[in-house]
């Protein structure tokens, strides 16, 4: 079944801009078409679940209302920076985290056991000595979504697709699907630009952190 990037957009719960972000960039299956893109059905549902995301029917009834989703720089500013995480593989580390991490909306064994069971359906480390933990499932108890950019005391092993300890882990703790798909892919942008991704992993203090965010969440326009 072919979709349109409207009917797309509501099956996946985000942002016609969003999804036009995401398919300009390679990040999501489409087919483009005198300047605009086209979807099918099936390769939504192979890429959303291989994500295990849930879709909605477009036009079903009882599909509930998009939630705006705050911005990369406010999601990072509420998480925060966490320096000198000890751990040596994935496991040691985010239990160490969840253990470090303030928030007090959350029950901290709750989290630690949906943290830790989505790292075993796969790794959150996606190369470049960087990972992105998160639980399978939103958060509802949260105000607003949040990422907490984390250093290690040393690289992790989190058995990333390159084999490359981590150095930085953003972990991600979302109110809905729609605002973990944008600030997924807000932040894979930041970390896409020259220079970035080494600059995440030198560990540097939270002023610095906040202060390069400020300057490329400017190019994140809706």
């Amino acid at each position: 079944m072919q979709l349109n990037i409207s009917q797309a957009a509501s099956l996946l719960g985000t942002s016609e801009a969003m999804l036009t972000r995401w398919a300009r960039q390679g990040a999501i299956p489409a087919q483009e078409s005198e300047n605009t893109f086209f979807f099918y059905r099936k390769d939504l549902e192979a890429w959303a679940t291989r994500r295990h995301i849930s879709l909605r029917e477009p036009d079903g009834p009882t599909a509930p209302e998009v939630v705006k989703a705050p911005s990369l720089f406010d999601a990072m500013a509420s998480g925060g920076c966490i320096h000198d995480i000890p751990g040596t593989d994935a496991i040691s580390f985010l239990t160490n985290l969840i253990d470090a991490v303030t928030l007090p909306d959350v029950n901290r064994a709750t989290l630690l056991d949906r943290v830790l069971e989505r790292e075993t359906l796969s790794s959150t480390g996606i190369g470049n000595g960087i990972a992105i933990p998160h639980p399978r499932q939103p958060i509802e108890s949260l105000s607003s979504s949040i990422i907490v950019t984390c250093f290690p005391s040393q690289p992790v092993n989190f058995k990333s697709v390159d084999g490359q300890g981590v150095s930085v882990a953003f972990l991600m703790l979302s109110v809905d699907t729609p605002a973990h798909l944008k600030l997924l892919s807000q932040l894979s942008y930041v970390l896409h630009q020259p220079d970035n991704a080494a600059f995440f992993r030198s560990a540097p203090p939270e002023d610095e952190v906040m202060a390069l965010l400020q300057r490329q969440c400017r190019d994140l326009v809706e």
